[in-house]
């Protein structure tokens, strides 16, 4: 088992896009909720911080232990998301690209036999990593998407 060049690419290159998406908003508008009862941009960036972290720790458990079984992530229960939603944007962004290196760094450290490794998604089922990964990076890309969204939709021009 490979990764393919798909998932190093994006694992390499896609939270860079982060710097384009942000490039004309205002610090302001970042920190605004725009929507009722939905994040800001702000607290979308806090929260992919996060699942970095979450992600190496499940990654880890997976070559750690055989088959482990992870309930479902709720950052509004998750402690350590309150960290990240105290810190300024700039410092997330930062904090977030030196935790995607990390992320890479391990997954393009793996052999095939360890990337065979699986763990349990509560709703996917048996993933291996480079599934896990693409998971991942599918849903970092869900809250490009939706910060794209509020940028286009609600910045002042």
């Amino acid at each position: 088992m490979d990764l393919t060049l798909s998932i190093r690419n994006r694992l390499s290159d896609q939270y860079d896009q982060v710097d384009d998406l942000l490039k004309t908003v205002s610090p302001a508008f970042l920190e605004q909720r725009h929507l009722p009862k939905k994040w800001s941009v702000s607290e979308h960036l806090a929260h992919l911080g996060r699942y970095h972290e979450i992600f190496v720790e499940r990654i880890e458990q997976i070559l750690q232990q055989s088959a482990p079984r992870f309930a479902r992530y709720v950052a509004d229960l998750d402690k350590g998301f309150s960290r990240w939603l105290a810190l300024d944007v700039p410092t997330i962004i930062q904090e977030s690209k030196d935790k995607r290196r990390e992320v890479s760094d391990l997954i393009f450290s793996l052999d095939a036999t360890q990337l065979a490794r699986i763990g349990y998604h509560p709703k996917l089922g048996a993933l291996d990593i480079p599934t896990w990964s693409t998971f991942f990076l599918l849903h970092e890309q869900h809250h490009f998407y939706s910060i794209f969204w509020l940028i286009q939709g609600y910045q002042t021009k």
